[in-house]
């Protein structure tokens, strides 16, 4: 069972909660290991994927088989028995698990932490996509979008955020070779997505190799990653890549401060319907405010306090609970049964402090009251965490990636910055600060 031994500050019901929140996450993995199902991967087969490729080709095509697409969301474990989904360990899963043993040990400085982050890194560093040009990681199962993306395909989102977990473990251990690792991906950053010139001061990166997509959360991600690389790997050479990539998703920036999921010029021309979403607006959020911290360019931070204001008044409920939709959504129907996805629970955590940790205005309690109202709602006796509340009920299947490790990251991201404020409030009461 997880301990955090921070006995010397008294730490309040909520962090009481969610250390034992982690705990019971942690008791559960350890009983049903790291290998599971994903929301997307009994789309994968070729049932699903043949009914995917009639339903982008018409709008009476996709009217017809929309419903068929519903099963796997109404009978989620029954759909995976009859067509053979197998369970999967997920690179993004291990570098969201490592990035929250690494905030563990952080806390408690317990080498058990350090030892269980380390074989989470271990098992990436073996299980990458061979034939690129650098290091990368994609997902393993095939999935459907505009186009087919065979599985372990890498993708820029994947392997920034293992690239940030290598990052994370060179800060903490000093070890050259997660360095190492984390500037070999450049290679496929720059070398093997696309970038796609739009003028002398946009660029967009591709989401993959096999894409020419433009997609805000996958171009800031990877931008983002590379801005961490400029403060830790001291590469300042990517600086304008990285604006140029800021300049193209910020040019697309609502009046009121929102963000689409697509370039809304490429969603024009291709004729995609468009949508917002509480979880994609996050991760643009996130990105944008940690380039703004490692390069303090002020248009940027005055987009992310936009960008922040939108969010908070449009895809949060009495400021504790995520709402998952604003408008649109991906099928271009509003009336989308999804009330609440657990993505939307990590991400809100992750946002709010995000932003606190930036320097921007909101305060961390609102992190915990997210925190405590995904725990009382979403997750189980047993310790994981639900997928989805419905119009019609919860969704109960315990996704390992999308549920589990994007929570277990967030929490002990919540337990990491509670430790650090009150560290530095007992340091200044002690200074009679």
């Amino acid at each position: 069972m997880l301990v955090v031994k921070l006995n010397a500050y008294k730490r309040g019901r909520s962090y009481d909660l969610v250390t034992g929140s982690v705990s019971r996450l942690e008791d559960w993995l350890k009983k049903h290991g790291w290998k599971g199902y994903d929301p997307f991967d009994v789309l994968g087969t070729p049932f699903f994927l043949k009914i995917e490729s009639l339903r982008v080709k018409s709008y009476l095509w996709e009217k017809v088989l929309t419903p068929l697409v519903g099963l796997p969301y109404l009978l989620p474990l029954l759909t995976r028995r009859i067509l053979l989904v197998k369970k999967t360990r997920n690179p993004m899963a291990a570098a969201l698990f490592a990035r929250g043993y690494l905030n563990l040990y952080k806390i408690s400085e317990d080498s058990d932490h350090l030892r269980l982050a380390l074989d989470y890194l271990g098992w990436l560093e073996e299980h990458y996509s061979r034939g690129y040009s650098g290091m990368c990681w994609g997902y393993p199962f095939d999935w459907q979008s505009n186009i087919l993306f065979p599985k372990d395909t890498p993708s820029g989102v994947v392997t920034s955020i293992v690239v940030q977990a290598f990052l994370g473990a060179y800060e903490v251990t000093k070890e050259k070779r997660f360095k190492e690792i984390a500037v070999d991906a450049i290679n496929f950053f720059l070398k093997d997505l696309h970038i796609m010139l739009v003028d002398n001061d946009k660029l967009c990166f591709s989401y993959t190799p096999l894409d020419k997509f433009r997609v805000h959360n996958a171009n800031l991600w990877v931008a983002s990653t590379l801005a961490r690389m400029i403060a830790c790997a001291k590469l300042k050479k990517y600086k304008k890549l990285i604006l140029r990539a800021v300049n193209f998703t910020l040019s697309d920036q609502r009046t009121d401060g929102g963000f689409y999921y697509w370039d809304t010029r490429y969603a024009q021309a291709k004729g995609i319907r468009n949508g917002i979403d509480n979880y994609h607006t996050g991760y643009v959020i996130e990105a944008l405010a940690d380039i703004a911290k490692y390069m303090g360019h002020e248009q940027i931070k005055d987009s992310v306090i936009g960008a922040f204001r939108f969010y908070e008044k449009n895809l949060m409920k009495n400021g504790s609970t995520p709402k998952h939709s604003f408008g649109l959504n991906y099928s271009g129907d509003i009336t989308d049964p999804i009330i609440l996805d657990i993505n939307d629970c990590s991400e809100a955590i992750l946002v709010f402090l995000k932003m606190y940790s930036s320097g921007f205005p909101p305060k961390a309690d609102l992190s915990k009251k997210i925190a405590r109202w995904t725990i009382r709602n979403m997750q189980d006796r047993d310790g994981h965490f639900y997928y989805r509340i419905y119009r019609w009920g919860i969704d109960k299947t315990s996704h390992i990636r999308w549920s589990q490790a994007w929570m277990f990251f967030a929490l002990t991201e919540l337990l990491k910055a509670v430790s650090k404020h009150e560290c530095r409030s007992q340091r200044n009461k002690n200074l009679n600060i």
